[in-house]
């Protein structure tokens, strides 16, 4: 799994989520990474333990996907062949990089929080990957096409289903926000400044934020 190709995917990955939402540099998501799941269900995973000692983080990759993605790398060209791997991976990354900087901060986070902002995550670097690549245009439904294509597993405990949709609703209702007020403009600097702000806020500010200030889609 620690080949060239796969190790530079994850450190450009986790490069770019820092200087989107200009976060300190931390450890590295791949001096983090254990060689098997822990979940029955989950294909990737970010393992959290908390001991006397602190919190222990460990994080696993399918290591074909991170091969895969080195042979159809996302940032040359991303389409629908490697659009669901990339999202994939980068879920995981963005769970890890969330928790580190929450923690050097001393803020508290939740796994729905963790689920939301990994949501929005997907589809904000999925649309400057696409915008990058396409002379600034984004698909349209690109947020349904990131936030709603896979299917959660039917085998997953009802209170984690019902977190990952929630997570998928409230993502949703805030990613149409950000396509129509920011992504279709053009203006990218203002989205910039909307998405640092969001990252930053709490569990319930994200919340309070996404219904108080984005409209209800029709």
């Amino acid at each position: 799994m620690r080949d060239s190709g796969a190790v530079g995917i994850l450190r450009r990955i986790e490069r770019q989520i820092r200087l989107l939402y200009a976060l300190e540099q931390g450890g590295g998501v791949e001096d983090f990474l254990i060689e098997e799941k822990v979940g029955p269900f989950a294909s990737e995973e970010t393992v959290i333990v908390s001991s006397p000692e602190g919190v222990e983080v460990g994080v696993y990759i399918d290591p074909e996907l991170l091969r895969f993605l080195a042979r159809c790398d996302p940032w040359v060209a991303l389409d629908s062949t490697n659009l669901f791997p990339f999202c994939r991976v980068l879920e995981e990354i963005s769970h890890f990089t969330y928790l580190q900087w929450n923690a050097g901060h001393d803020k508290p986070v939740t796994a729905l929080e963790m689920e939301l902002q990994a949501e929005v995550d997907k589809f904000v670097l999925s649309a400057l990957y696409l915008s990058v690549q396409n002379d600034g245009r984004v698909p349209v439904r690109l947020a349904d096409t990131v936030l709603y294509a896979a299917e959660f597993d039917p085998a997953l405990e009802s209170n984690l289903l019902s977190r990952y949709r929630t997570a998928q609703r409230l993502a949703a209702r805030y990613c149409a926000h950000l396509q129509r007020c920011f992504l279709r403009a053009g203006r990218f600097h203002d989205l910039l400044a909307e998405i640092r702000r969001f990252y930053r806020m709490s569990h319930y500010g994200k919340i309070d934020h996404i219904h108080g200030r984005v409209p209800q889609a029709a």
